[in-house]
């Protein structure tokens, strides 16, 4: 599955969430749950949104056409790929091909 939007990543998140409530801490999901729950609350915070905003009109003026992610980047992304890797929920694995961009399924 490809996301296009934001909106798409911020309703996938949702639905791991919601998965992860629904089975409970039962089987060591409660951690993921919370670390998923950190993840909704970042890209939900109108900080993020207004870091976002000005990130996609600094991209759109320079017309990058190969973006290079920062060193900080690099390491939310690998940070948020390490809580998330062990589970082996669909909702987990659709969040991690999301996350590194890989469409194949």
């Amino acid at each position: 599955m490809k996301v296009g939007t934001y909106g798409d990543l911020v309703a996938s998140v949702q639905r791991l969430q919601l998965q992860l409530k629904k089975a409970g801490a039962g089987g060591g999901l409660g951690g993921l749950e919370g670390r998923i729950a950190a993840i909704q609350s970042l890209l939900l915070s109108p900080q993020f949104g207004r870091a976002l905003a000005v990130y996609n009109k600094i991209q759109t003026v320079r017309c990058r056409t190969t973006p290079r992610p920062t060193p900080i980047a690099q390491t939310a992304l690998r940070d948020c790929l390490d809580a998330i890797g062990n589970s082996q929920s669909a909702y987990a694995v659709e969040l991690a091909t999301l996350l590194t961009g890989n469409t194949q399924t």
